[in-house]
């Protein structure tokens, strides 16, 4: 997959869920954006994340299904480079820095660092684990 259909599928995303209007599609670099957690994690010991995804975002479903039937959270646990990424998430990184970061931390056990990182947030925004603000730059 090119990093131009990546690009391309990610801007997309961005459209549907009203993040950026058509206007800002040629203004708004993706390496610009600052990514936000929406949802809560576990640190491991070994130093994994694990992603606590809610099960029912709604209220009516959260007081309709008793809590001893189901888990109240769905359970993801990341990798290593997933594990970097989650923590480097904190609101002030943009995804520029979060691929610099990466290059630094783990140097040749990561290649295609950029597009790697980028198709692994458009994931998680796709799964409304994230969300983005424009950096004020």
């Amino acid at each position: 997959m090119s990093g131009k259909e990546i690009c391309c599928r990610t801007w997309m995303t961005f459209l549907n869920k009203k993040i950026l209007t058509s206007t800002e599609k040629k203004t708004v670099n993706y390496f610009e954006l600052v990514p936000i957690l929406l949802c809560e994690h576990i640190v491991e010991p070994s130093g994994l994340v694990t992603v606590l995804v809610p099960r029912f975002r709604k209220e009516f479903w959260k007081k309709l299904l008793p809590a001893r039937l189901t888990e109240r959270d769905i359970k993801i646990h990341l990798d290593e480079l997933g594990s970097a990424v989650w923590l480097q998430i904190n609101g002030t990184n943009n995804v520029s820095a979060i691929c610099t970061h990466l290059n630094n931390t783990f140097g040749e056990k990561i290649i295609q660092t950029e597009e790697r990182v980028t198709k692994f947030i458009s994931r998680l925004f796709g799964n409304n684990m994230i969300s983005f603000k424009q950096d004020e730059v």
